[in-house]
């Protein structure tokens, strides 16, 4: 390269995607020990847990499973670490995802049946932790709760139906119209079946902030409709 191009800068080189690749997986793999030690530490004391779950994405529907650990130390604080978060190609069964799971905790030295873990209410997850000494996962709780009640307020107050159908239209009509969504200050979020309440609760605001900006394009709209008309 020097003999083709002269003398050049290394800082200026544009670094390949294996070298990219190469440098993270090491990068990842030093992580991982720092964690391993500090698990084996505190593991003896038994002052470790783990939580798992698993997400698939939107777009290309591949699945992932994380695994977190957690530890106190002599001061009582809290510490955690994401150790893991791995393509999960076999199917969502209890007994799949135990294997991974006690394949972790082997790797971590850690005792497969004696290392407590928390997680969410799925029927899988659930069975793949059977044996284990499961807590129960407080904030998805408190979700399942909030997602119950406000769908039983939806059906009993019209007013409130009214505005949730409408702002999801709304967020429906503003992605399907070119030209509007740029011009808006914060983008329009659209409320979901997955976590109904949050999601919900992110498009009100999204639409409230955006609501000026909103208003204006939308007469704008109206006026160049009219006027063609």
């Amino acid at each position: 390269m020097g003999s083709k191009y002269g003398n050049i800068d290394v800082a200026d080189l544009l670094y390949s995607r294996q070298t990219f690749q190469r440098s993270t997986f090491l990068k990842i793999k030093e992580c991982q020990e720092l964690i391993r030690c500090k698990v084996a530490q505190y593991g003896q004391q038994k002052c470790v847990s783990f939580t798992t779950d698993l997400t698939t994405d939107d777009v290309n529907k591949n699945s992932f499973m994380d695994f977190t650990v957690f530890w106190i130390t002599e001061d009582y604080e809290l510490c955690h670490a994401m150790y893991k978060c791995e393509y999960f190609e076999q199917r969502h069964t209890g007994y799949n995802i135990k294997q991974a799971i006690d394949s972790i905790l082997s790797e971590l030295n850690l005792d497969i049946y004696d290392t407590p873990c928390t997680t969410d209410k799925g029927s899988n997850i659930i069975a793949a932790t059977t044996d284990k000494t499961h807590v129960d996962c407080l904030c998805h709780r408190l979700n399942t709760v909030i997602d119950s009640a406000w769908k039983e307020i939806l059906q009993q107050n019209e007013e409130l139906m009214y505005l949730d159908q409408f702002c999801h239209e709304l967020v429906r009509f503003v992605n399907l119209s070119s030209g509007i969504q740029s011009n808006l200050p914060s983008t329009l979020k659209h409320g979901g079946l997955t976590r109904p309440w949050r999601r919900l609760s992110n498009m009100f605001v999204s639409i409230l902030k955006s609501r000026e900006a909103l208003l204006f394009e939308l007469r704008n709209r109206k006026r160049n409709i009219l006027f063609r008309v």
